[in-house]
């Protein structure tokens, strides 16, 4: 699911496009196309009471280098938990949160590269699971219409669940 309507209109193909306030979140490499500071914000209320929201800020640096950060979070609260039998026993939670800082850097003119360090948190029904990971992107500009991104994501990033204080 993405927040960009703009990257979501080109069906996700946006990682040689990345160049506005959700590009580190298709393409590290991207920020050091951005012109100037930038905020973003989405928030959405989903069917079945999910809510999803995502802010970032991305900020070109001295020597041709960007840095960001974001946030998403995504969760639903409230939902009733049943018996064998259909009886109401209570209610549970479910949330996810991610953080990641963003750095890329302008190797020459044209080739720049980027990397995010993610930092990821699961809740479901108080049982907890987090773990760290990195994405890696490049940018390629061998002319000024033309240009090739590759990515990599999630690199690392493995969730260990541990159910002991739940059951």
């Amino acid at each position: 699911m993405g927040f960009d309507a703009r990257a979501l209109g080109m069906g996700g193909a946006f990682v040689a496009v990345a160049d506005d306030g959700f590009a580190s979140s298709f393409k590290p490499a991207g920020l050091v196309q951005l012109k100037r500071p930038t905020f973003s914000a989405s928030y959405r209320f989903m069917s079945l009471d999910r809510k999803l929201s995502f802010v970032s800020y991305q900020q070109s640096i001295k020597g041709g280098a960007a840095v960001g950060l974001y946030w998403i979070n995504a969760g639903v609260s409230n939902v009733e938990t049943r018996n064998y039998e259909g009886k109401v026993t209570g209610e549970l939670t479910n949330h996810e949160n991610l953080v990641n800082f963003n750095f890329a850097k302008r190797i020459i003119q044209q080739f720049s590269v980027g990397l995010n360090i993610r930092y990821s948190q699961s809740n479901l029904a108080n049982l907890d699971a987090n773990t760290v990971g990195f994405d890696l992107g490049v940018l390629f500009t061998p002319y000024e219409k033309l240009r090739i991104g590759l990515a990599a994501d999630n690199i690392g990033m493995k969730y260990s669940w541990n159910s002991g204080k739940y059951w």
